[in-house]
């Protein structure tokens, strides 16, 4: 497992509870190209968010190609959609079942793959801000 991200109490005594030392790569931080390689070295997103403002870290795996599992809650649903595999934060049992089914499951994988690629092509810099204009544009006219 690698996690990325910044060290916190809560993650610390999960870690020493499951004993997971010798089975964790911890980064802190990484510039984004280096993400992207990131994801590119992995079999899959595991994101079990209780709250996210909008949800870049399974976009950014979508549109890497890495198959995601996450959170059915919060922003999340709405930006993966039908592209990956939804569970509530505290459901463990399916998260796994989910990376299992990845994992073991090259047909699923492939299909997550390319629905990921399609879903994060819905979200550009581009299409936002001509969303953004067309409000403004209905506000002013309004």
């Amino acid at each position: 497992m690698v996690r990325l991200g910044p060290k916190n109490h809560n993650w610390q005594n999960l870690k020493n509870n499951f004993s997971l030392d010798n089975y964790v790569i911890e980064l802190s931080k990484l510039k984004q190209n280096e993400v992207s390689e990131l994801y590119n070295s992995v079999d899959c997103l595991l994101f079990p968010s209780w709250y996210e403002g909008f949800g870049f870290p399974p976009l950014e795996a979508m549109a890497n190609g890495l198959p995601v599992v996450a959170s059915n809650v919060a922003s999340i649903p709405e930006v993966v959609g039908e592209a990956g595999l939804l569970y509530n934060p505290s459901d463990v049992d399916g998260m796994v079942k989910g990376i299992t089914s990845i994992m073991n499951d090259k047909k699923i994988k492939i299909e997550m793959i390319n629905k990921g690629i399609k879903q994060s092509s819905f979200f550009t810099w581009e299409k936002s801000v001509k969303k953004l204009v067309n409000i403004y544009n209905d506000v002013l006219n309004y």
